[in-house]
C-alpha cells in the first residue's frame, strides 16, 4: 500500500540564473512504468538517470539581435546535480530515441524540427 500522505524526500529551492526570452512550459513528462525501463529513468539517490525535459519556448525561432547567430540554450540541473563529464552524445531530440525502444511522442509534443540540433556541450560537470 502506499502512503503519498508523507513527504519522501525535503523541499529544495535554490537560486535562478537570467534569462533572456521567456519560456512559456517547462517540465519533466509522466512516465508509464514501460517508458521509465525503456528510458533508464531512475529516481533512487546516487543512482545514474536519464531524464526528459519537455519545455516550449515563446517563439519557433529566436535569435538574439536577430544576426542570424544559433540561440544557446542552457540547461542546469540543482546545485549538486552532476551531468555525465562527456555528456553530448547522451543528449537525445529525434523522436526515435527520447521515450525508448520504438516508441514516438505523445500527441501533445512537437518533433524538433531538422534546423534544430545539438552541436555542443559546455561545462557539463
Amino acid at each position: 500500500v502506499l502512503d503519498f500522505t508523507t513527504e519522501a524526500d525535503y523541499r529544495l529551492s535554490t537560486k535562478g540564473f537570467p534569462i533572456t526570452a521567456k519560456m512559456v512550459e517547462a517540465r519533466v513528462p509522466f512516465l508509464s512504468d514501460q517508458e521509465r525501463l525503456d528510458t533508464g529513468r531512475d529516481d533512487r539517490p546516487g543512482r545514474m538517470n536519464n531524464i526528459i525535459f519537455a519545455f516550449r519556448l515563446s517563439s519557433d525561432t529566436i535569435v538574439p539581435g536577430g544576426d542570424g547567430s544559433p540561440m544557446i540554450f542552457t540547461l542546469r540541473g540543482p546545485e549538486g546535480f552532476l551531468f555525465a563529464e562527456d555528456c553530448l552524445g547522451t543528449v537525445k531530440v529525434a523522436e526515435a530515441e527520447v521515450f525508448g525502444g520504438s516508441a514516438r511522442w505523445p500527441p501533445e509534443y512537437a518533433i524538433w524540427p531538422s534546423t534544430a540540433a545539438v552541436w555542443s556541450a559546455m561545462n557539463c560537470m
